[in-house]
């Protein structure tokens, strides 16, 4: 279900722009010169990290826009995946992860979001995503990365 935010709180933006270690996708970038591609030799991602503190919200939101030339070909276990994880330390707070090749259309630029409800009285102080596309053989980009902390209106 959307959640309607009423006060955000931007912590992070990722435009990969100046990422020396992504591979070239032998297609435009989604937006600037450059976007995040995976496919057969490079199937994670960094990790992208934004501190958070708590009372800055109940609620994380990571989005960014997603492309790819083909429909999800073979099972759904190897189709990408959009991780986002809370964390205190080294430890694991919270994970939450969707495949937005559920979503995607071949060939169209879309933006989706995943939502990540902070648990009360839990301990935290960063959040992080990542994107894996195990298996995959055709490129899945990524750019435009946001990760934001609010609460619902």
């Amino acid at each position: 279900s959307k959640v309607a935010p009423s006060a955000i709180i931007n912590t992070g933006l990722f435009d990969f722009e100046d990422d020396t270690t992504l591979l070239d996708c032998g297609r435009k970038a989604i937006s600037g010169n450059q976007s995040l591609c995976l496919r057969e030799e490079l199937t994670f991602s960094p990790m992208y990290e934004a501190t958070i503190t708590p009372g800055q919200g109940s609620w994380i939101r990571a989005h960014a826009q997603f492309y790819t030339q083909e429909g999800l070909n073979g099972p759904l276990w190897q189709a990408p995946q959009f991780v986002v994880r809370l964390f205190k330390g080294d430890q694991i707070v919270k994970n939450r992860q969707i495949r937005p090749h559920r979503r995607l259309v071949p060939h169209q630029t879309m933006t989706i979001f995943s939502d990540l409800r902070i648990p009360a009285g839990k301990d935290y102080d960063r959040v992080g995503v990542f994107f894996w596309h195990q298996g995959g053989t055709g490129p899945f980009l990524v750019d435009d990365l946001k990760i934001e902390v609010f609460d619902p209106g």
